[in-house]
């Protein structure tokens, strides 16, 4: 049946479609190359890290002295460490809120789609809406959650459990080491579970891929549609087509009064040559046409007393190479100047 929308989209419909804001992006690909360009960020300034959380937990053991040893302002070291937390989580969240724009932006080119803004009463169809929270993505949602904090939780587990288990034995003996293992911890678990986050995100993407692509399809009655309304009927861009063939033609005839003279084939072909020293130093082409037009040209010129010499050969040649308006081409100089020799021999005679 032509409603069955087995046909690929058009570029039209695609493109509309990004117009509308319908793109394929999946928020969790977005979010595991989120995580992977912070991973490879920490993983750059793990020194850094490093130095920062050693002075952290120095600061955190020191807060009970603080009650036996009055000497220590309670409330100055708290800033302190909120301000050695600051330093480490600033740069972290302000390269990620940078990345976020930009894989955002790559996705989308960031376009602004005016569509998605407008008032629409769609947006209030209660059975749309009822239908769009059941549908496959949407029922989708619950377990990707699930599964992407399974991912998490799970990388988690068996990376931070063993160092926890080495701290109750006795090792690390030191804060410093402790500091160390615990920003190590910290890069594999990011590391790990973006890779597992990744491979989601692409399942996602895929899936919402072929969602996209499904409900773009096409019927043949709508690609016959839309060509109709891009390009109009056979019948009218016929019409078109002859109104402006004529038009063109029109304007050219008005030029065959001017014209030095008229080649033709010498009843298929005519050629209206316009030659002047001074305006036109080579010989150009002001009028052609073929049969009707042809006629119609030497009609003219019969009323406006232009000359008309019959030369088969460059008038079929003209006719075929050259447009009005043009100069002729260098290689009909020398036929083109036995014409003109011709003409203005006889017009002396006269």
């Amino acid at each position: 049946m032509s409603d069955e929308k087995t046909e690929q989209p058009t570029d039209k419909k695609r493109q509309d479609a990004i117009k509308k804001g319908n793109l394929t992006r999946s928020k969790d690909l977005d979010a595991a190359l989120l995580l992977l360009s912070v991973a490879l960020f920490i993983q750059a300034v793990g020194p850094f890290i490093v130095t920062q959380l050693q002075l952290i937990i120095k600061d955190f053991f020191s807060i009970p002295s603080s009650f036996v040893d009055r000497s220590i302002d309670e409330t100055w070291l708290a800033q302190k460490i909120f301000r050695d937390v600051m330093t480490i989580l600033l740069p972290i969240t302000g390269f990620a809120a940078v990345i976020t724009i930009i894989i955002g932006g790559a996705q989308t080119k960031f376009a602004v789609f005016e569509e998605k803004v407008k008032f629409s009463l769609d947006k209030l169809d209660v059975v749309k809406n009822v239908q769009n929270m059941f549908s496959i993505s949407k029922a989708a949602q619950p377990f990707l959650i699930i599964a992407k904090t399974l991912v998490i939780v799970t990388v988690s587990y068996f990376v931070v459990v063993p160092i926890f288990y080495l701290w109750l034995a006795g090792y690390p003996a030191n804060v410093d080491s402790l500091a160390f293992e615990l920003g190590t911890a910290l890069q594999k678990i990011v590391l790990y579970s973006t890779l597992m986050l990744v491979f989601i995100g692409a399942v996602d993407y895929a899936v919402q891929w072929r969602q996209r692509e499904n409900k773009l399809k096409m019927s043949k009655q709508e690609i016959k549609d839309e060509w109709k309304q891009e390009n109009g009927s056979p019948e009218i861009k016929q019409k078109r087509s002859q109104a402006m063939f004529l038009m063109a033609h029109s304007r050219a005839m008005q030029e065959v009064p001017g014209a030095t003279v008229v080649v033709t084939n010498p009843t298929t072909f005519a050629i209206a040559i316009f030659y002047s020293k001074e305006k036109s130093p080579v010989p150009k082409v002001v009028a052609k046409g073929k049969g009707y037009l042809a006629q119609k040209i030497r009609s003219i010129a019969n009323e406006n007393e232009v000359p008309i010499v019959e030369n088969k050969p460059l008038a079929r040649s003209l006719y075929s190479l050259v447009e009005p308006g043009q100069e002729i081409p260098e290689q009909f100089y020398q036929a083109m100047a036995s014409v003109l020799v011709y003409v203005f021999s006889k017009k002396k005679v006269k």
